[in-house]
């Protein structure tokens, strides 16, 4: 095997197939990358049985044939190269790396011995890269970190007919993002739940946002998968019924107040230096003013204050610094509102110019 390449495309190809490399592989053939070239093409591929990823480029110079090496050492050579490009050969049981005048030497592991991979789902219809990884980038952080319930460890994914919308929840908050889609013909898909990892790690790998990307949806057994720029992502779907979130979202949320999103979030972030293991502070809105607060009695404290345009009444409610944060930084608009739910007691953060828009669901600590 041998090929030419520029650096930046390896480098972009090794951060795609990374997402399948696992990190504590039961075997040691996961951990590695599978270099194969045929018909003047690269295909770079990572599966740890969970995620496949798998990247392909046109090549120079080639030779056929294939190589499985260490996809971590892999990955942090090609970053640390020149700008320039890259010869690699496999040579018996070591793969030889040149770029201007580095060399490296790897070993190679048993390409004989690296798994079969799936096969890639059916394409179920298309959506613009960027703004789907921007869809998947706000709705990530509110996934549960714990795999205590592993349905809430992933997004859920709903298909309308012209609209993906995406959902995570880990029962303390909930986002929600739609994104445009034009779904392809035969039998309308139905909901499903992708691990949030898998998901996050795909749309961060996106370098190119005005590209098609395909979504391809399991008919009735298989894993989900994304295409774009020749890179295929497939990962497997959760099992389970996420918790019913469509009460939460059809409540009524009357406006509270309109704050400049930097000035809150810098304000949460001084106030939480005192909140202590527990990270609870306090939102309270009153004569045009907001203020948070943490801590006070015999511990430290702290309060701050920031002008705000009031749209409803006055509220005070407890909330986990951490969920405000992010909810801050997923609405992404100059302006953030905040509304209250009279009934459930819940407030939702919106951008103030698009309140039907993205929505984050904040329950306020009891």
């Amino acid at each position: 095997m041998q090929f030419t390449i520029d650096r930046r495309e390896l480098a972009a190809a090794m951060t795609w197939a990374g997402q399948g490399v696992a990190t504590h592989p039961t075997v040691p053939v996961l951990a590695g990358v599978l270099l194969t070239v045929s018909d003047g093409r690269l295909h770079v591929t990572g599966y740890d049985h969970d995620v496949l990823a798998r990247a392909s480029h046109p090549v120079r110079r080639h030779r056929d044939g294939a190589a499985l090496v260490s996809g971590r050492l892999l990955g942090q050579i090609v970053k640390a190269l020149p700008a320039s490009e890259v010869v690699v050969t496999a040579t018996g049981p070591l793969v030889e790396l040149t770029c201007g005048a580095a060399r490296f030497l790897l070993p190679t592991m048993p390409a004989a011995d690296y798994p079969a991979v799936p096969r890639a789902p059916e394409v179920a219809g298309t959506v613009t890269a960027g703004p789907f990884a921007a869809a998947v980038a706000r709705v990530v952080p509110a996934a549960a970190r714990d795999s205590a319930v592993p349905v809430l460890t992933g997004v859920r994914c709903r298909f309308d007919a012209d609209a993906v919308t995406l959902f995570a929840t880990d029962r303390y908050r909930l986002a929600v993002a739609r994104v445009p889609w034009r779904a392809g013909s035969g039998r309308a898909p139905g909901d499903v739940v992708v691990p949030a990892g898998s998901l996050d790690a795909a749309a961060r790998a996106v370098d190119d946002p005005a590209r098609e990307m395909e979504l391809r949806l399991p008919r009735e057994t298989g894993g989900f998968g994304l295409t774009v720029s020749e890179r295929l992502m497939v990962c497997r779907v959760l099992d389970g019924r996420p918790p019913p979130v469509e009460p939460l979202l059809s409540a009524e949320y009357l406006p509270l107040v309109d704050t400049r999103t930097d000035d809150l979030a810098s304000a949460v972030r001084r106030v939480s230096l005192v909140a202590g293991g527990t990270s609870r502070i306090t939102l309270a809105c009153r004569d045009g003013e907001l203020a948070v607060s943490a801590g006070g009695g015999d511990a430290a404290g702290a309060r701050e204050s920031i002008p705000v345009r009031s749209t409803g009444g006055e509220g005070s409610m407890d909330f986990h610094s951490g969920y405000v944060m992010d909810g801050l930084r997923a609405v992404g608009s100059a302006v953030t509102r905040i509304s209250v739910d009279p009934v459930g007691g819940r407030v939702c953060l919106t951008d103030a110019a698009d309140a039907t828009g993205f929505r984050y669901v904040l329950q306020p600590l009891r």
